[in-house]
């Protein structure tokens, strides 16, 4: 009796073991993953000594792979969709667990445009004359872009912000100037645009020929006796004649030389022996090319 009775002990210690280290499978699977970045999820098992060789699974993705041993589920996608009824479990004294099914939406990689620039800038500049470029360029809305420049031309002034090019050359600067390069970045990525010249060519020079019929009176109407001579204010605006040119009477026409290409802008008054002048009369223009 008494031998029967310790066995029975020990065997009730068993039983009582047995439910104190119930087995049981958990985890929570990332259901989201992107093609080119590693997935990765393992389940817990309550008694992980009991297992080897336990785990299975159902409905594995193409790209992945399955560890029997540990239970982990992990791969880099290769390709965007939805994999459906992936269901992992454990098998332990001949008892099956399983997490409850799962799905993994696999998203495309995300992308960003490389940034580029664009643009033909004139290869040919003239004296006097003002001279603009800008690039195109395409990046990312939420970009910060940022220009560069290498071998400025001495008569130019450079925008870092938009990438422009501008100035007007002097005589001086009557020459080429070779392998201008405008590059841009947006901090990640950067562009150059082909390397240019620019060749300044001299001011562009016309003439301006201008006739006029003399006057015979004073404001007053009387006769005019000592008309002495013209003088012809003249200048590239309509409202800026800061130019001038005195012409001797009896003479009624002028060329005005040496103009380069635009609109110049003209205006006449006569004046006395005595060195009074008359008032300007309306303003006319003529077109240099």
């Amino acid at each position: 009796m008494r031998q029967i009775s310790f066995i029975a002990i020990i065997a009730g210690g068993c039983l009582l073991a047995g439910h104190a280290m119930a087995t049981s499978i958990s985890g929570t699977p990332v259901i989201t993953a992107t093609v080119g970045k590693a997935y990765s999820f393992t389940p817990t098992l309550s008694n992980p000594s009991t297992c080897s060789d336990c785990f299975r699974v159902r409905s594995l993705p193409t790209w992945a792979r399955f560890s029997r041993q540990t239970g982990t589920l992990s791969g880099t996608p290769t390709a965007a969709g939805i994999y459906s009824n992936i269901r992992i479990s454990a098998r332990l004294h001949r008892q099956r667990y399983a997490l409850p099914e799962f799905s993994i939406s696999v998203s495309a990689a995300a992308t960003s445009s490389p940034i580029s620039i664009s643009g033909t800038p004139s290869p040919a500049a003239t004296v006097g004359q003002f001279y603009s470029f800008t690039p195109t360029v395409k990046a990312a809305s939420n970009a910060t872009i940022a220009f560069a420049m290498a071998n400025k031309p001495v008569w130019g002034a450079f925008n870092a912000g938009n990438g422009t090019l501008s100035g007007t050359p002097a005589a001086a600067d009557a020459k080429t100037f070779s392998n201008i390069v405008i590059s841009v970045s947006d901090g990640k990525t950067s562009a150059t645009l082909v390397p240019f010249s620019i060749t300044v060519n001299p001011a562009v020079t016309g003439t301006a020929t201008l006739s006029w019929s003399a006057p015979t009176q004073n404001t007053d109407g009387t006769a005019l006796t000592n008309l002495a001579g013209y003088y012809i204010y003249y200048g590239s605006g309509a409202t800026s004649l800061t130019q001038k040119l005195s012409v001797a009477a009896p003479a009624t026409s002028a060329a005005i030389e040496n103009l380069t290409a635009g609109t110049w802008y003209f205006a006449l008054s006569d004046y006395t022996s005595a060195g009074a002048e008359s008032a300007r009369t309306s303003t006319v223009s003529k077109a240099v090319n």
